[in-house]
C-alpha cells in the first residue's frame, strides 16, 4: 500500500466521549488527522494532501512526546526514526499507540531489507494491534489497525481533556514566583530516594490522594488547604498524574494542573532536584 492508500481508517476522530467514539462505526473515509514520526523534510507530499490536520514529530522527541489529541492515523518512518534496539522499538511504539483514535491506522515504513521491520511487526502484536498487511515497493510498508477496545490511552486522553498542564519551564518560574503552586508528588519511595525530588513538594502517593485532597475527609494532608488552592501533580512520566489530577479536577479543585512529562521531563530539563526530607507517613 502507498501512503495515500494508506489514509483510510475507519473512525474519525471526534469531540465525542470514548464510549460514543468506539460503539460508532463509519464508512472508511480520508484521514481527517495524521501524526507522523520522522523529519520533516522526509514526508510524502501525498500523506498530508488529504489530511485536514497534520503533525511532525522529529526523530529525536519520539519516545518523549506527549500531545493532548489521538489521530486516525499515525505513521513511524523506520528509516528515519532509531530503532535498532527492544527498548527504542518498544518506546516508539508505545508512543505512537498511545495517540492512535480507536479504530485508527498505524504505519510503519522500513528500507528494504531492513531486519528491524520484523521485530516491529512481532512487537506489534505485543499491543494488540490488528495487522492490515504489507506492501513492498522501493521501501516496506507494514499496516495495522487499532481496535476498539477502550485502552488506558484513551483514558488518559479524556483525563487530559477536563485539566490544564504545565511544562517544567512554566512550574520553575511559577515555584520562583510570589505565589508558587503546591507541588504534590505522588511516586513511590523507592523512585524519590532514586530519582530525588522537586524542592518543596509533598509527598502523597498515588493510592491516596484523592483521600488526602478531599477537604470532606478525616485524613486530608495539613497542606491542602482549599479547593481554590493551585496544585501541580507530579509522577514519574506524565501520565498517571494527569489520571489523578483529572480525579481531583472531579472533587472541585478550581486549579489543579499536572507536570507535562512528570519527574523525568524535570530533570532532563537541568532543574533543581534535591533527596526527599519526609515521606507522606510524617509529612
Amino acid at each position: 500500500m502507498s501512503f495515500a492508500d494508506a489514509i483510510t481508517p475507519e473512525h474519525p476522530r471526534t469531540g465525542a466521549s470514548i464510549s460514543a467514539r468506539v460503539s460508532r462505526r463509519q464508512p472508511p473515509h480520508l484521514a481527517s488527522s495524521v501524526l507522523y514520526f520522522g523529519t520533516s523534510h522526509a514526508v510524502p507530499a501525498s500523506l498530508f494532501t488529504a489530511a485536514k490536520h497534520a503533525s511532525v514529530v522529529e526523530p529525536a522527541n519520539c519516545m518523549w512526546v506527549q500531545l493532548t489529541e489521538q489521530f486516525d492515523l499515525v505513521v513511524i518512518d523506520g528509516r528515519t526514526v532509531e530503532m535498532n534496539t527492544p527498548e527504542t522499538r518498544r518506546a516508539v511504539l508505545h508512543a505512537a499507540v498511545q495517540h492512535l483514535a480507536p479504530g485508527g491506522q498505524l504505519i510503519g515504513a522500513f528500507a528494504l531489507h531492513d531486519c528491524h521491520a520484523e521485530l516491529y511487526e512481532q512487537m506489534c502484536a505485543e499491543f494488540n494491534l490488528e495487522p492490515e498487511g504489507r506492501q513492498t515497493d522501493d521501501s516496506i510498508h507494514i499496516a495495522h489497525r487499532r481496535t476498539c477496545q477502550t485502552t488506558i490511552h484513551d483514558l488518559v486522553f479524556e483525563a487530559r481533556s477536563r485539566i490544564t498542564r504545565i511544562a517544567p519551564a512554566s512550574l520553575h518560574a511559577a515555584l520562583d514566583s510570589s505565589h508558587p503552586p503546591t507541588v504534590i508528588d505522588t511516586r513511590t519511595n523507592t523512585d524519590r530516594e532514586r530519582f530525588g525530588v522537586i524542592r518543596g513538594s509533598i509527598h502523597i502517593p498515588r493510592t491516596t490522594l484523592e483521600w488526602a485532597c478531599d477537604p470532606t475527609n478525616g485524613y486530608r494532608h495539613p497542606a491542602i488547604t482549599s479547593r481554590d488552592q493551585s496544585l501541580v501533580i507530579v509522577c514519574n512520566g506524565g501520565y498517571s498524574s494527569s489520571l489523578a489530577a483529572a480525579n481531583l479536577a472531579l472533587l472541585g479543585f478550581a486549579a489543579v494542573n499536572d507536570l507535562i512529562g512528570g519527574h523525568q521531563a524535570w530533570a532532563r530539563a537541568g532543574h533543581e532536584v534535591v533527596p526527599p526530607d519526609h515521606t507522606s507517613l510524617d509529612y
